[in-house]
């Protein structure tokens, strides 16, 4: 079985780029594993190119010329552009893609790619979420956060990957079931999140960080890595520390991650009710300085609107971290026992809850004690044995 994978995925678009390293490694045993498994590696992103630079791997840069760029984003604007667009590539000159599929019968593209639906290919590709749609079932809509434009736009998107996939990795059965109830797509196929492979390999060894020692936090701190959009509820915690403030509790939070639509509110309200000295704002960090934040963090916390699922979470509790994370589908099942859950949407049962996994050892002990116990589970080989599954099932369908 010979496939193509192509990875588009960059660095700063947070949890998508680290499955998509979780899907490089998972990859890569299974070459290890099945000698007659072979990959033909294809990027437009430089940092992948980098990411084999020291290996024996191949991987071929995929260039997408300007023209190429104007004319798929003016044909995309029309309800039917799709179709011209997938004509065109019909001719060899105009395709940038070609040659990554003409020999391979299937492509896997680990993140929501529009290549599923621009060329006529085979592609098994990954859908995280589909709560633009939902979101408003649980209290929050997509579309009232960042607009109607913005909606329809990935809407569509998603629409037309849907309409043109072979099959769809999914990280829940919440997203399975929205497939099947919004798009009546029944060819999706549940892969729990793992951490990246720089997490997964972390043996306790020293890092070479110096991100506390440069922030010089002088106690313990929550920590959020999320990048600073509306739905990361970022504002409700803030509220919640103001008012466990005005209590005479002060609580640290390290934020990072990728500025977003809510970056400026955030830090208005920050100077506003002056909490410059409770929250840092660090942005987007390397991978030691990440484990060095999970590993010394009380605990991890994401009082998110919507998930359905988060890597993060995930994250914490492989360091075998508590985390406070919110009482919606499905993210109230992603924590398990390690979880503390709280109401998002109420600033009050948010500051509660601070202040129990601050001052509650016996509660912080027991949720750590559980989150050793989950991270336990969490295996590259079950990722990987899955993710074969998958694309052999995919591969074997095509004709």
């Amino acid at each position: 079985m010979k496939i193509s994978v192509y990875l588009t995925t960059s660095p700063l678009t947070g949890g998508s780029f680290q499955y998509v390293l979780s899907t490089i490694e998972a990859l890569l045993l299974l070459q290890k594993k099945h000698k007659t498994f072979e990959i033909d590696w294809y990027t437009n992103e430089l940092y992948f190119i980098n990411y084999f630079r020291n290996s024996n791997i191949k991987i071929t840069i995929v260039k997408v010329p300007f023209l190429y760029k104007l004319i798929r984003k003016a044909l995309l604007k029309f309800k039917k552009g799709f179709n011209l667009l997938r004509y065109l590539n019909k001719f060899t000159s105009f395709n940038p893609y070609f040659n990554l599929y003409k020999d391979n019968k299937l492509v896997y593209v680990p993140s929501s790619d529009s290549i599923t639906y621009e060329c006529e290919i085979n592609a098994v590709t990954v859908i995280h979420d589909l709560m633009h749609k939902y979101g408003d079932k649980i209290g929050f809509s997509f579309a009232k956060a960042y607009g109607k434009k913005a909606f329809k736009k990935k809407e569509n998107h998603l629409s037309l990957i849907v309409k043109f996939a072979k099959g769809i990795i999914v990280d829940s059965e919440t997203t399975k079931t929205q497939l099947i109830d919004g798009y009546n797509f029944r060819r999706s196929f549940i892969l729990p999140f793992i951490p990246p492979s720089y997490i997964l390999n972390y043996k306790g060894e020293k890092t070479r960080s110096n991100v506390l020692k440069n922030l010089n936090i002088k106690s313990q701190y929550l920590f959020y890595p999320a990048q600073f959009c509306s739905d990361k509820n970022h504002i409700n915690i803030l509220k919640a520390l103001v008012l466990l403030r005005n209590q005479n509790i002060k609580i640290h939070l390290v934020l990072v991650g990728r500025k977003h639509n809510s970056f400026e509110s955030i830090k208005k309200f920050i100077k506003k009710y002056d909490l410059a000295d409770q929250v840092y704002i660090l942005g987007y960090v390397c991978n030691e300085d990440i484990i060095e934040l999970y590993k010394n963090c009380l605990a991890l916390i994401i009082p998110a609107f919507y998930g359905p699922t988060y890597i993060p979470i995930t994250e914490a509790i492989y360091f075998g971290k508590p985390v406070v994370v919110s009482n919606i589908p499905e993210l109230n099942l992603q924590g398990g026992k390690a979880a503390l859950l709280v109401n998002p949407f109420d600033v009050v049962d948010i500051s509660n809850k601070l202040k129990e996994i601050i001052y509650d050892d016996k509660l912080r002990a027991y949720l750590s004690f559980n989150a050793n116990l989950l991270a336990e589970e969490i295996s590259i080989d079950r990722f990987s044995n899955t993710l074969f599954e998958v694309i052999k099932l995919n591969y074997e369908n095509i004709k």
